[in-house]
């Protein structure tokens, strides 16, 4: 008996993903300075390891005692009530939320992917849209679509210095598009701090984009996975006078970036909507959150005085000189870039290279992804990951360890300054590369060649996204 296939709506999720793609290669032959030295060094995860030695040992020290047996059994879905207690505190601490949270308020799950997923199932119906201000995370599509049989519509991408004053006029253009399509619009979502911009939104901008998704009955869902990393500048939109928009404005939070703790897994939500909150606390299993998880968390948020007085000046020192030395060397190398204010990335702009590659693939940075890889350095490009106005964008991360950093900013220098652009791609690689390819229907203006590169690696007319 031959394999039974996948139900239609599984092998419908079965597709390219330029940044999933990338990261599977980069898995499977990742830098290390000792397991693996001539690997591809990453520049393109938003990795923060700026804080890791002194958080680990700090988080070990605090977890002595710990009772073994007790964390090996069931939990609750949410951690434990203390983690919510925990969370909520933190938040209304750090994020100066003009209304507190209570542990009614909070939501938790195994990442912020995780949540994201589940809110847009609970916020909008299947074939609705949601609308997106970009450039912006590029897996906002993944998390959101997947699953769910949504819509991610992406707004016309600047990266001017007068974004913030024509964002609202960008999002009525795309619901008034949206909705001659006859699609239901939903929800808007943005990141705040802005990624991969590093930007950190006005609240005069926020308080005019929540005025308007009430007008028009939108929920508004605010990405704020970065807000540590921009101190002073970043201003919440749990801080604001939302006034009877409160409960439909819902913020989303987790550990993975302001402290560098990817693997715990661990995802805020949060939100003043009830029957929200009642809808997404029925579906929380799919969620659960571990017990380990939710131990090392609560003692890194109940600190307050670690916090206050030692990880966040620490953590702020540390990523202006990073980024000090990141935006200088960049500056060396006349690479252009758009200059951050949080988070540990920057958005460069590197379309003048582009004209060292064949004519074909001035369309978008397929090629140039290509040989970066080659040359053991990889960045994510944006043509698709970010949705930014033209190809040849890339986000450049620099919370990694120092050492990694460094060799990658120096395999980009010379990478920049090689003769590599001027080499096309090998035929006999197109050919190795065919034979695991699909098909994919030609476009105008394209090469063959180009056609079976761009299949490889998913720089499309942007369709699903």
């Amino acid at each position: 008996m031959s394999p039974l296939p996948p139900s239609q709506r599984g092998w419908d999720t079965v597709r390219p993903d330029l940044v999933i793609d990338l990261s599977r290669r980069l898995a499977a032959d990742e830098y290390h300075p000792i397991k693996n030295p001539e690997g591809i060094v990453d520049l393109g995860s938003a990795i923060n390891g700026l804080m890791q030695q002194d958080l680990g040992p700090w988080v070990r020290r605090r977890l002595e005692g710990l009772p073994t047996a007790e964390h090996l059994q069931y939990n609750d879905t949410q951690g434990s009530a203390e983690l919510l207690q925990s969370v909520a505190g933190f938040m209304n601490w750090y994020f100066r939320c003009r209304e507190p949270l209570g542990q009614e308020n909070v939501l938790i799950a195994n990442g912020v992917t995780t949540l994201l997923n589940s809110l847009a199932f609970n916020i909008a119906d299947e074939g609705s849209a949601i609308l997106m201000p970009t450039p912006s995370y590029g897996m906002f599509a993944h998390d959101v679509v997947t699953r769910n049989s949504l819509h991610l519509v992406p707004g016309s991408a600047r990266a001017s210095s007068g974004w913030q004053s024509e964002l609202v006029r960008r999002l009525e253009r795309t619901l008034k598009d949206n909705l001659s399509t006859g699609r239901r619009t939903a929800a808007v979502l943005l990141a705040n701090p802005e990624n991969p911009l590093g930007r950190c939104y006005d609240p005069e901008v926020l308080l005019e984009i929540s005025r308007f998704c009430g007008e028009n009955r939108l929920h508004l869902v605010v990405d704020e996975i970065y807000a540590a990393m921009a101190f002073a500048k970043h201003h919440s939109m749990l801080a604001l006078d939302l006034g009877s928009n409160a409960e439909n404005v819902h913020v989303l939070w987790g550990m993975s970036k302001d402290f560098g703790c990817g693997g715990l897994r661990l995802g805020f939500l949060a939100t003043y909507n009830a029957k929200l909150h009642a809808a997404m606390r029925t579906l929380s299993m799919f969620g659960w959150v571990g017990a380990w998880s939710a131990a090392v968390a609560f003692v890194i948020l109940d600190d307050r005085r670690f916090l206050q007085s030692t990880y966040f000046p620490t953590l702020e020192k540390r990523l202006d000189a990073r980024r000090k030395q990141v935006l200088a060397r960049l500056t060396q190398l006349d690479v252009p870039f758009v200059a951050p204010e949080a988070g540990f990335f920057v958005f460069v702009d590197l379309s003048r290279w582009l004209d060292r590659v064949p004519t074909h693939a001035r369309r978008g940075s397929a090629e140039l992804e290509i040989m970066f890889t080659r040359d053991s350095l990889t960045n994510e490009p944006a043509l698709q990951a970010f949705f930014p106005a033209k190809p040849g964008w890339f986000r450049l991360n620099y919370g990694n360890d120092e050492e990694t950093v460094n060799l990658g900013l120096r395999k980009l220098a010379a990478f920049l300054q090689s003769a590599a652009f001027r080499e096309s791609i090998d035929d006999a690689e197109d050919e190795v590369v065919l034979e695991k390819l699909g098909q994919a229907s030609p476009r105008p203006g394209e090469t063959t060649r180009f056609r079976r590169w761009r299949r490889q690696l998913c720089f499309g007319s942007g369709d699903d996204a």
